[in-house]
């Protein structure tokens, strides 16, 4: 056999072999910053862990006292989640305890919003949604909120996206860009209560999480 031909069709075909990886990993990275459906969080799935959700409360500063957990709630053909707090505020009122996931920059572009379906245990009726932007470092990164009442009893609560407004560390930032939903690092669920917060609130509560989904205007209105 001819050992230049070889060696070119050898060649030829690893450049070949190398483009058509390349392709499947980009389109793999492309593909994964978008949700296979508009379930995001199902706690009803067995299949669900929630290993990745992490606490973020006060107690990342030095004055702060109050703490957050999401557990699973398992029973007899029945599964959720409980976000379980405890609000221990300063004398100002300032406090919040909450949980975050972190989010593989997702893109949600192709909806308006989100909602959550809950029921609300507890005196705490007030609580917030939290989506960071493209951010490695929340505490030098604005925060986007969402604020919310529950009744106590099970509901579906819809956010349009347009809901989430800036803040940096509690305080509201009007000057700041909106949102960006095509590249999400960061979500979180928050009980709060503070100086910048249009209610105060303390002490324990808790929020039974079922699943939390993107809906599309045209959900909406059906």
């Amino acid at each position: 056999m001819n050992t230049s031909l070889t060696a070119s069709f050898s060649i030829g075909l690893g450049i070949t072999t190398f483009d058509v990886i390349k392709q499947m990993v980009l389109t793999s990275m492309t593909q994964s910053n978008k949700p296979t459906s508009p379930l995001l969080f199902n706690f009803t799935d067995p299949q669900n862990t929630l290993s990745k959700w992490i606490e973020v409360s006060d107690t990342v500063r030095v004055e702060g006292r109050s703490k957050a957990t999401l557990v699973p709630h398992i029973g007899y053909n029945y599964r959720s989640a409980i976000f379980f707090y405890l609000l221990n505020p300063q004398p100002t009122g300032a406090c919040f305890a909450g949980v975050d996931y972190i989010l593989d920059t997702w893109d949600l572009s192709a909806y308006t919003g989100v909602v959550i379906d809950l029921h609300r245990q507890g005196q705490n009726s007030n609580f917030k949604l939290i989506f960071y932007g493209n951010c490695s470092e929340i505490f030098t990164c604005q925060s986007y909120e969402s604020f919310f009442e529950t009744s106590g009893e099970r509901q579906q609560i819809k956010l349009p996206f347009s809901t989430f407004k800036p803040y940096f560390r509690g305080e509201p930032k009007f000057d700041l860009p909106s949102l960006d939903i095509t590249q999400l690092s960061r979500f979180g669920i928050q009980s709060y209560g503070g100086i910048y917060a249009p209610t105060r609130q303390f002490g324990p509560g808790s929020i039974e999480i079922f699943t939390i989904s993107a809906y599309k205007e045209d959900q909406l209105t059906a």
